[in-house]
């Protein structure tokens, strides 16, 4: 996480090392309180393309409160269909109701 004056950004590194596209990804986290982190991650930025193979995505979120990188999760839908949220902090996969809980987030 960086710091810039008033604002203080979370910046988000994503790398799609599967054979196939990742269609949808968001970046999900419960700050503080009810603020929550939503974001798309996506191969287009400010768009909504999918991540294709070996692509590296970056995205630099503004937030608020201090973000525990523990509490950050990355939600995404693989090239199969199949729906996972990997936890940030050390990469461990979760199914998207686990990764909820343990983010403290709202299905």
């Amino acid at each position: 996480m960086t710091a810039s004056s008033e604002k203080q950004w979370v910046t988000v590194h994503a790398y799609n090392t599967s054979s196939g596209p990742v269609p949808v990804a968001n970046v999900i986290s419960n700050v503080s309180g009810n603020d929550n982190i939503n974001e798309v991650l996506s191969a287009d930025d400010g768009g909504f393309k999918e991540i294709a193979p070996g692509t590296k995505v970056e995205v630099e979120i503004e937030v608020v409160h201090y973000v525990d990188d523990s509490n950050l999760f990355v939600f995404f839908v693989d090239h199969r269909g199949g729906q996972w949220a990997k936890r940030v902090s050390d990469g461990r996969l979760y199914s998207p109701r686990k990764g909820r809980a343990v983010a403290g987030t709202r299905d």
